[in-house]
């Protein structure tokens, strides 16, 4: 009796454990002393209720003396949806039930053993036979694909149905084997192909065909994401190589006026015409705005992004303090630095626009760290409501993911970096690092 309870428990526990081996709250060491003291409660739980003649009559029964101390303690242990604890053990507990099958029909054929003979060796052997056998199996084709998936924490909600899928395999195995009537049994797994291996491989077959159709919809939607920030990513680079093509020809063409301008101011100091180099030069800054033209930075697209924010924002009347000290050369982090910046600008000047009180405000700073991390921290003021579901931000313009940053958070992960938003009091705060 103990000696099958037992090699019930350990596989199923091994199972759980092998799927969740990222998610543990505690140590090895703890998790092993919890699970031996949770196997022992069930053990003596259920050898009580066999004494009193209720394991062989109520098959359910037993099953929740199984089910509710496993569920418990697997939710203490593991750091993970209750949903995805329950998939996995019922998933489980079906393998061990098709396990279970397949050593009693061995055991029963070959050997001539019956449903009662707990203690004969041979259905021990068989089960371990079929244990060994049917886990690299088991491994290679669903555990394996259910541990991507579990990882996957985005896809979360899921779960919450997906459960219902081994249970309800779980409840139907339950309602077709008779309620442990020895005789019964016996009849079934001699007489019965269907139950016997039918079920077991359509079991494994339907888990297959449940985690890879699922495992392919996530790998769509990244896809589909994927796609939809390249087409961003191009969508500025194009607009970043116009407005770079557009600087490089304005500054040809003040260096082509600035003979000129050179030519005339000599003939006014030959002339010692004081008051005239005076007008002529404060006539040209106010017509050419040169004040808007000073580098901000020596990176010379970083600078150009930055210079056509800033004059979107002094045109809206939005007070922008800028602080940035990177080198002349980014090499690989240019581009990716340019639409960082490019999103998280737009984000800000739009934010501002649209408020009616208060001081309209941008804080960008960026800084080089370690002379190979990149920092990065923007704050502006913004009224309204931030809308985020799931740490997920809602764009204003449209009721879903705010491409922007899905872009800034997909190129701070792609540089090994973070990427972090806050938001209170009316500013909103996003800090980055990138390497």
């Amino acid at each position: 009796m103990i000696i099958e309870i037992v090699l019930k428990l350990i596989p199923s526990f091994c199972i759980i454990f092998m799927v969740f081996s990222k998610k543990f709250r505690f140590s090895i060491w703890i998790t092993a002393i919890i699970t031996v003291a949770v196997s022992a409660l069930i053990i003596k739980s259920v050898i009580i209720f066999y004494d009193h003649d209720l394991y062989s009559k109520e098959n359910l029964f037993c099953s929740l003396i199984y089910f509710l101390p496993m569920l418990v303690s697997l939710m203490l242990m593991i750091k993970a949806s209750v949903f995805q604890i329950l998939f996995v053990y019922f998933l489980t507990k079906t393998y061990m039930d098709s396990v279970n099958l397949f050593s009693l029909s061995f055991s029963i054929i070959f050997f001539n053993c019956n449903y009662g003979d707990f203690s004969y060796k041979y259905y021990f052997l068989s089960k371990i036979i079929v244990l060994v056998l049917s886990y690299p199996i088991l491994n290679m084709f669903i555990l394996n694909l259910l541990r991507s998936l579990i990882d996957e924490e985005e896809q979360i909600v899921f779960w919450r149905y997906f459960w219902i899928i081994p249970a309800s395999f779980y409840a139907i195995y339950r309602v077709i084997m008779p309620s442990s009537h020895e005789s019964q049994i016996n009849e079934l797994i001699q007489t019965s192909f269907l139950v016997t291996y039918v079920w077991p491989i359509g079991l494994f077959l339907s888990y297959f065909i449940i985690l890879h159709t699922f495992s392919e919809i996530i790998k769509n939607g990244k896809i589909k994401e994927e796609l939809e920030i390249s087409k961003i990513k191009v969508s500025l680079q194009r607009e970043q190589y116009d407005m770079l093509k557009k600087n490089i020809e304005e500054s040809r063409r003040m260096r082509h006026d600035l003979k000129h301008h050179m030519i005339t101011l000599k003939g006014l100091v030959d002339k010692e015409d004081i008051e005239g180099v005076r007008n002529y030069v404060y006539d040209y800054c106010r017509d050419t705005e040169l004040d808007e033209g000073i580098p901000i930075c020596k990176n010379y697209a970083v600078d150009s992004i930055i210079q056509h924010y800033l004059r979107v924002a002094k045109k809206n009347l939005i007070k922008i303090k800028i602080a940035i000290n990177i080198p002349k050369e980014l090499y690989k982090l240019e581009n990716d630095l340019c639409i960082i910046l490019g999103n998280l600008l737009e984000n800000s000047i739009e934010a501002c626009i649209r408020q009616l009180k208060e001081e309209k405000f941008i804080n960008l700073s960026i800084k080089m760290q370690d002379e190979k991390i990149i920092a990065i921290l923007i704050e502006n003021s913004f009224e309204g409501k931030i809308n985020c579901r799931n740490g997920i931000f809602i764009s204003s313009k449209r009721n879903e993911a705010g491409i922007g940053i899905e872009s800034v958070k997909s190129i701070a992960k792609k540089h090994c970096g973070i990427a972090n938003f806050k938001y209170n009091n009316n500013i909103f705060e996003v800090s980055i690092l990138i390497n």
